[in-house]
């Protein structure tokens, strides 16, 4: 009887990035909201607005809101990604798991060619799930890179209430509380 020669690939297939940094509504609504900052003083009907570097002028604050949107589009998508990977990883952990249990159960040249076959099958699919999760991989760490931008633009930064409700008019986006 001949023993099965093809190697099975089933070491971990490989590990995510770093979770993408946004959930849903996440940026948009902390950014509308002012839940991460205080509101700029001043600005009312008598008092002038002043702005420094830690104020958001409109056109800035209108940058702002603009990427976050995108940002929390973004993340959804990539959720939603993230989901269907991990279906197809746990898809394919229970193919390794059956051609384990084939290959023990192998016991003559026709089922050891079945098992081979298996196996060849399995390690294409493997391949072709390492290239899907390289490519996720590389999109949660664009998101990531473009979170970065948007905190050093645009967290921690104070804006005019009135500024605010201006874009968010502008630009046609609704915020939920």
């Amino acid at each position: 009887m001949r023993s099965i020669v093809l190697p099975l690939a089933m070491a971990g297939i490989m590990a995510f990035a770093g979770p993408a940094e946004a959930r849903k509504g996440g940026f948009l609504s902390g950014l509308a909201g002012g839940s991460a900052r205080s509101a700029a003083k001043g600005g009312g009907a008598t008092a002038p607005k002043t702005y420094d570097d830690a104020t958001l002028r409109p056109e800035a604050l209108e940058a702002c809101v603009l990427q976050a949107r995108s940002m929390d589009e973004r993340a959804e998508a990539i959720d939603k990604r993230r989901a269907a990977v991990e279906a197809e990883q746990q898809r394919l952990n229970k193919r390794s798991t059956d051609i384990e249990q084939e290959r023990a159960a192998a016991k003559n040249n026709a089922a050891i060619r079945r098992v081979n076959a298996s196996i060849e099958a399995y390690n294409k699919e493997l391949q072709a799930m390492r290239d899907l999760l390289k490519g996720f991989n590389d999109e949660v760490q664009a998101h990531n890179a473009v979170v970065g931008d948007y905190r050093g633009r645009c967290a921690n930064k104070r804006y005019y209430q009135s500024d605010m409700d201006a874009v968010l008019l502008k630009v046609g986006v609704k915020v939920e509380d």
